[in-house]
């Protein structure tokens, strides 16, 4: 049995974006812990990969490709505007400074995505020995990464799991008008996408005025507590980490970014016009499995 670990002696590893959910929750875990490392991913197009040239798609399937191309400029617009709003309503109006801040204080280290799971990432990681590896907002890792750190890997994931797993959970459950799922879980990190089992499942505090900014920023607020309430837990309980609560993910569903829409879009604000649905009014819970 392990003896109980001082908070000088807690190692954490952190893997995310770096997006203004993420910083939030990066930005209070590290004033209660020093971080051993924070790597975020950089998206780069990787230029040894031959590329079909965009004419080609063009002359080959020509209203694919400019659906394709009208679908990303429209999200690239929209999700910059998101980010903005969301940025104002957790750090207010110097918000891009503090999260600059927080990349700054806790020294992140770019990583390109393709080489997140290669063998000198393991070889880096493995030097350091962290106690635990947090993701939050990072890209799929194998077991030969996520099994390094001695007592846990964990992930952060922004959405009810199993129900709602994958990306833009959100506006899914928006989408859907499954209010009730509306949360945040922390869950382990295994071979299946949103799928380890589940630690904590919170449920954030909810009124008619709110919309899926500021439901976001609740969100925010109370994954970080809930990330440090668990950590907290493994340094007072020196047994085995818990074993949480199996994830049966057959009986949710899967979101890809692919599968969000301008076509969707239109439809949740064409059906809201039509037959208005406010958001139930809730107080906050967190459902804890350790």
């Amino acid at each position: 049995m392990r003896e109980r670990l001082p908070d000088s002696e807690f190692k954490l590893a952190i893997i995310s974006n770096c997006g203004p959910l993420d910083c939030y929750t990066i930005e209070r875990v590290a004033a209660r812990w020093p971080l051993c490392a924070l790597w975020k991913p950089v998206w780069n197009k990787d230029s040894t990969r031959r590329r079909t040239p965009k004419w080609v798609n063009l002359f080959r399937a020509p209203w694919k490709a400019l659906s394709w191309r009208i679908n990303s400029r429209f999200y690239r617009v929209l999700y910059a505007r998101q980010q903005r709003a969301l940025v104002r309503h957790l750090y207010g109006s110097g918000g891009g400074a503090q999260i600059k801040e927080v990349e700054r204080t806790q020294g992140v280290q770019e990583i390109s995505a393709g080489e997140i799971n290669s063998a000198a990432t393991q070889e880096l990681l493995h030097r350091i020995a962290p106690h635990v590896l947090l993701v939050s907002g990072g890209p799929i890792l194998k077991p030969e990464l996520y099994s390094i750190p001695t007592l846990v890997a964990l992930n952060v994931h922004y959405g009810i799991a199993p129900e709602y797993r994958g990306e833009q959970t959100l506006f899914w459950a928006f989408y859907n008008r499954d209010f009730e799922k509306i949360g945040v879980t922390l869950h382990y990190i295994n071979e299946k996408v949103d799928g380890g089992a589940i630690l904590a499942r919170g449920y954030p505090a909810l009124n008619p005025h709110d919309n899926q900014i500021t439901v976001t920023a609740k969100l925010a607020k109370l994954a970080s507590s809930m990330v440090v309430e668990f950590l907290e837990y493994l340094q007072v309980h020196p047994g085995p980490p818990p074993k949480g609560l199996v994830m049966d993910s057959a009986s949710g569903k899967l979101y890809r970014r692919t599968d969000r829409t301008i076509l969707k879009d239109a439809t949740m604000l064409i059906r809201h016009c039509l037959r208005p649905c406010t958001v139930p009014r809730r107080e906050q819970r967190i459902e804890r499995y350790f």
